[in-house]
């Protein structure tokens, strides 16, 4: 059977910097803090996503603090998804799942969580 190879795709590149860490522009902490109750900012650790639309109590605050950096945007960059104008692209972010690949805290009945425990 001949191998199938992948279909190559365009990366780009962009520099990001960051000269300083900034509060929450939601709720205003700074980072390292938990955010404040209902920060429209936070995410949530169930799902990845923002935590004001989601309804589940499995949540730990301290994992989804604020980092001093909008959540995804340094991802973006990292992994070449950006606008044609140097911006994040945080819609094609969201439509790969990426906040729950990255954000979310692993569960024990997560399939990935499961596997590692093994090794």
């Amino acid at each position: 059977m001949a191998k199938r190879e992948s279909p190559k795709r365009e990366v780009r590149t962009a520099q990001i910097q960051i000269h300083e860490l900034v509060n929450c522009p939601g709720c205003g902490v700074a980072p390292g803090h938990v955010h404040v109750p209902g920060c429209l900012a936070e995410m949530y650790s169930h799902c990845g996503h923002v935590r004001k639309g989601c309804k589940s109590q499995e949540h730990d605050p301290a994992f989804s603090r604020w980092t001093g950096i909008f959540p995804g945007v340094a991802e973006c960059f990292a992994l070449g998804l950006i606008k044609d104008d140097g911006s994040p692209d945080m819609v094609a972010f969201i439509a790969m799942d990426l906040p729950k690949v990255l954000f979310s805290k692993p569960h024990e009945d997560n399939e990935i969580a499961k596997q590692a425990s093994r090794r």
